[in-house]
C-alpha cells in the first residue's frame, strides 16, 4: 500500500492499525526505547517501515528505535479492536490499516501475515532475508557464497563445500 500509493513519512497524519480480539497479543510494547522492544510494537514497526522503506535486523537496534523521526511517527499510530466473535492470533483472522495523509486515507485488509504459508515469501524475499541474516557473521561475500551453496543444494553431491561456507571460522 505505501509503495503502491507513493506514500511518504512526511506527509502521514495518522495511522489506524486494527486487531480481532487476541490477534494483537505478541504486540506488548506501544512506546518501545529497544530494539528488543521494537519487536513487539506495531507503532515501531509501522513508522520504521514508513521512514525507512523496509525492515531488517538493524531496523531493531536501540538507536534505531530511538530516531527523533521514528517518535514522533510512533506518536501517530493508534491501534484499535475490530469486533468479532472468538479469539484470534497472528496467524488465524485479519489486520486493517488506514494511513492517514493530507492527500487522503489509504487502507488495507491484511488477511494473512506476509510469509506465511497463506502468502509465501517469493524467492527474491528469502535470498534478500538470508543475506539480511548473514551479511553480519560472513561479510557480504561470504554470505553470497553461502547463499549459491545453499541455492544448488539439491543437486549438490558434495556438502563439504557448503559446511566450509557456513562456518569460515572453524576452517581459519
Amino acid at each position: 500500500m505505501i509503495e503502491a500509493h507513493g506514500i511518504s513519512a512526511d506527509e502521514v497524519t495518522g495511522i489506524e492499525v486494527g486487531f480481532l480480539p487476541g490477534s494483537e497479543a505478541a504486540l506488548v510494547s506501544k512506546n518501545p526505547t529497544t530494539g528488543l522492544d521494537g519487536k513487539f510494537s506495531v507503532e515501531y514497526v509501522a513508522a520504521a517501515l514508513l521512514v525507512d522503506g523496509n525492515l531488517s535486523l538493524d531496523t531493531f537496534s536501540d538507536a534505531m528505535v530511538m530516531r527523533p523521526e521514528i517518535r514522533a511517527l510512533m506518536s501517530k499510530v493508534k491501534r484499535y479492536r475490530i469486533e468479532a466473535e472468538g479469539t484470534f492470533s497472528g496467524t488465524i483472522g485479519y489486520t486493517d490499516v488506514a494511513i492517514n495523509t493530507r492527500r487522503g486515507s489509504f487502507s488495507i485488509r491484511q488477511e494473512h501475515a506476509p510469509g506465511s504459508p497463506q502468502e509465501p515469501m517469493t524467492p527474491a524475499d528469502i535470498r534478500e532475508k538470508f543475506m539480511d541474516c548473514s551479511r553480519g557473521f560472513l561479510g557480504e561475500a561470504g554470505a553470497r557464497s553461502l547463499l549459491g551453496q545453499l541455492e544448488k543444494l539439491m543437486t549438490a553431491g558434495n556438502v563439504a563445500d557448503l559446511l566450509r561456507d557456513a562456518f569460515p571460522k572453524a576452517n581459519g
